[in-house]
């Protein structure tokens, strides 16, 4: 919500935004459903994203298990870091890596 205040308040002030402003805008609001998963951290690697979680990490497990089995390339390690193939480029990554969390999440993450 308060990130739509934001995003209101520079269009008022400075017109239409630059797709990398949107594309930041996004990206901060994906980062915070991450943390209220309990994602540490949302990385790139080359062609790989990495997410660091935390051992309480909000998570279905059954979800991520068969996100393993399905993708060979698809890895995670014990000490909570998944890392996946990503099949996008430039600014859709984002979008990726939200579908990915959103497709993870336990219910209900806010």
């Amino acid at each position: 919500q308060r990130l739509d205040q934001i995003r209101n308040e520079i269009r008022d002030r400075f017109g239409a935004l630059p797709a990398n402003v949107d594309n930041l805008l996004r990206f901060v609001q994906i980062k915070r459903f991450a943390q209220q998963m309990g994602v540490i951290s949302i990385t790139r690697d080359g062609a790989r994203a990495i997410l660091k979680m935390t051992a309480t990490a909000r998570v279905d497990p059954n979800k991520l298990l068969r996100m393993i089995q399905e993708n060979p390339q698809v890895k995670f390690s014990p000490n909570g870091v998944l890392s996946l193939p990503l099949k996008t480029h430039g600014p859709e990554v984002i979008e990726s890596i939200d579908q990915l969390l959103r497709s993870l999440a336990a219910e209900p993450v806010a």
